[in-house]
């Protein structure tokens, strides 16, 4: 009897301690399993980060020119690991694209303008006269102060800035003569002319003095003011007229849209809008049924504008810098399915726009890579396309000129920022006509500037 008691408790013992090991066994694999997720998820965001640094200096070999082609390959293959689960394999290739990177050689450069253009496979993208200047300045003035824009007409420049209107005969352009000047008390701040008209957006920015005045221009010699002029609510900036509706930006209000067919009695129909205290409208470009609007750090914007009286928005982008701050986007100029837009202290970028719901960023070259916003040498302003080639005022740094036959591999052609950096002010404006570059330079945060208003020939 007493044996039998004492063989079914060693057979219980048995079994709890089967069970105890069980449990432990058990424990033990789920502390495992949560274990190696917390490692795994560590390395994930381990990855991620790392990722993020490499693609900072992939950004700036890229928009050298450096040919990635092998680094794409290692890096597609790692983002398939990443993808599948599989970190370790993942880092491998994510070390192999930095090792690689590393060791590219610098592409050679194309020097084109100023007279040089070195011999090499890459000349071939530069002018077939590049043994010459492809692009020269041939006049220069201080005389009428800071400008802010201009455009041509014919045989005339017109061109705005902080004392008013003028207006000169460019029949030879290298010694413009002086028809006009119309003085203002409050600054105009660009221009833009279609039939008989000049239409001029005037004001400072955030104060509630700006307007679109219109101006008769019938006669270049006696040029006037139409009475009625429209006020807006701030310091409008850019101005484009197509088929007597004016688009005028009006910096923290947005995009005003304007009836201009009596230009005794503007009136404004549509406005479009986003945060004021973030987006600041400056310039923009009306092509086809949409306008293409850069709205400072609310990023870029399209507009469908085949009924001016209720725009839609088609398409957008944005991106953050490398340390989160905000991009400022200020001009674009669209040239086929691509736009360039000037990002402030931080060069240009160029989208794809060939589909206008799903806008995708091919290229940025930034000049001043790693700058603080405020700090840089100098900052992009606007941009004008002309052929091959985009133009772009850079603020204290001059006029920059960028070859863009391959759109998503622009090259650093040639600049001129003497004319800046000698205390005429900031290369600001920009107008493009036939082989003439109109460029005017405004105010400057420095002492001892008088602005400029300089032509540029391009050959």
């Amino acid at each position: 009897m007493r044996r039998q008691y004492l063989l079914r408790k060693y057979n219980m013992n048995k079994k709890i301690t089967a069970i105890i090991i069980a449990m432990i066994l058990i424990a033990g694999i789920i502390g495992g399993f949560l274990l190696f997720k917390i490692f795994q998820k560590s390395d994930k965001n381990e990855l991620i980060v790392k990722f993020q640094q490499f693609q900072q200096s992939y950004n700036q070999k890229q928009a050298l020119g450096y040919d990635l082609t092998q680094v794409d390959l290692i890096v597609q293959q790692g983002k398939m690991a990443f993808n599948r689960g599989d970190y370790k394999e993942a880092n491998k290739k994510l070390n192999q694209a930095i090792e690689l990177l590393k060791k590219l050689k610098k592409p050679e450069e194309i020097v084109c303008g100023n007279g040089v253009c070195e011999e090499s496979e890459t000349a071939k993208n530069c002018p077939e006269d590049c043994g010459e200047e492809f692009i020269h300045r041939i006049y220069s003035t201080s005389d009428f102060g800071f400008v802010a824009d201009s455009a041509i007409k014919g045989n005339y420049i017109y061109f705005v800035g902080k004392n008013g209107l003028a207006v000169l005969d460019i029949v030879n352009p290298k010694n413009p003569k002086v028809l006009e000047t119309l003085v203002s008390s409050i600054p105009f701040n660009d221009i833009f002319t279609e039939g008989n008209y000049a239409y001029v957006t005037a004001g400072q920015r955030r104060l509630p003095d700006g307007m679109l005045k219109i101006f008769d221009i019938s006669n270049p010699q006696k040029i006037y003011e139409i009475e009625n002029n429209l006020v807006l609510p701030e310091g409008p900036t850019g101005i484009f007229v197509k088929n007597s509706i004016a688009y005028v930006g009006d910096f923290a209000s947005g995009l005003m849209i304007v009836d201009v067919k009596d230009p005794e009695a503007p009136e404004i129909i549509s406005t479009y809008s986003l945060n004021r205290q973030k987006g600041h409208v400056w310039w923009f470009e009306v092509k086809d049924n949409y306008v293409y609007l850069p709205y400072d750090a609310e990023g870029f914007h399209i507009l469908d504008i085949s009924n001016p009286y209720n725009l839609i928005e088609v398409g957008s982008f944005n991106k953050k810098s490398p340390d989160e701050s905000d991009y400022y986007f200020n001009d674009v100029a669209v040239a086929g399915d691509y736009a360039f837009i000037t990002l402030d202290y931080a060069g240009m970028i160029v989208l794809d726009v060939s589909d206008v719901n799903n806008l995708k960023e091919v290229a940025h070259v930034d000049p001043w890579p790693n700058c603080k916003w405020g700090t840089c040498p100098g900052h992009m302003i606007q941009v004008e396309i002309k052929d091959s080639f985009a133009y772009l005022t850079a603020g204290k740094d001059g006029l920059y000129v960028y070859n863009i036959s391959n759109p998503i591999q622009p090259v650093l052609v040639t600049k001129f920022p003497e004319s800046a950096k000698s205390g005429k002010g900031c290369a600001w404006g920009l107008f493009i006509k036939d082989n003439l570059v109109n460029v005017g330079y405004n105010i400057c945060k420095a002492q001892n500037i008088k602005g400029a208003f300089e032509i540029f020939e391009i050959k």
